[in-house]
């Protein structure tokens, strides 16, 4: 493949991995506003204890702002790695590059010497 038209997957999984991290960010907070605003306004009465032992392995209510926390932290977590692993894979890509672009750079003037040199010493 041409390398002034290399595919940017770097870039798009950049992009992607950022916007879910900000997403899952904010998910969090107002999960987390939510859960200590509704704890604030009075704690829920208990339910009274089940009456066989297969009910007291289930539980009666799911707490969905934990999960939803929980949920959300993994999500942040994990999409900000995937941002912090693509930047710098990106950066050395792109130091790779301009390293190559430098090395034939060099090349082309090393040849472009020989040839004056050919054509001096036939004159």
């Amino acid at each position: 493949m041409d390398k002034a038209r290399k595919p940017r997957g770097f870039r798009k999984s950049r992009t992607f991995f950022g916007w879910i991290f900000i997403l899952s960010l904010l998910i969090f907070l107002v999960s987390g506003v939510m859960t200590t605003l509704d704890m604030g306004a009075g704690e829920k009465a208990a339910p009274p204890p089940p009456a066989d032992a297969t009910a007291r392995l289930l539980p009666m209510e799911t707490d969905h702002s934990a999960i939803v926390l929980g949920a959300s932290l993994v999500t942040g977590v994990t999409s900000f790695l995937g941002f912090l692993s693509t930047t710098i894979l990106g950066w050395r890509r792109e130091k790779r590059e301009v390293e190559a672009a430098a090395r034939d750079a060099q090349i082309k003037d090393l040849e472009l010497q020989k040839l004056k040199r050919e054509l001096g010493e036939r004159d």
